[in-house]
């Protein structure tokens, strides 16, 4: 072989080296944006849910509502001891608030020797 030969070899080699960091290099792109796409897409379907419920009644927190009954516009509100609970399911105190267009109801279950059944 001859030095012109050998000259020419090694510039195919560099020619096919940079071809080839081109197109790593392109490959790393095209998969860099795709990695960022599935990032962005998984992070618009996941974090905390925050919600502001409207606690209607909580003997917990001393939240008393004024009950109507019917559509009479009769009002009733509790007027007893500061503290004590207008509603109690066994003794237990009961929370009732509103969440969205949910009405939720919270409250302590137990069995008569105070073991908890449900909450």
């Amino acid at each position: 072989m001859t030095n012109q030969t050998l000259q020419t070899l090694w510039q195919v080699a560099i020619v096919v080296g940079i071809l080839l960091t081109a197109l790593g290099g392109f490959g790393n792109y095209i998969y860099g944006q795709r990695v960022q796409a599935e990032a962005a897409a998984k992070a618009a379907y996941s974090g905390r849910i925050d919600s502001n419920p409207k606690i209607l009644l909580s003997t917990t927190r001393n939240i008393y509502p004024m009950l109507e009954f019917g559509d009479s516009g009769s009002m009733l509100m509790w007027g007893g001891p500061s503290g004590k609970p207008m509603f109690t399911i066994g003794g237990d105190p009961l929370t009732v608030e509103i969440d969205g267009d949910q009405l939720l109801v919270s409250a302590v279950l137990s069995t008569p020797p105070q073991k908890l059944g449900a909450e």
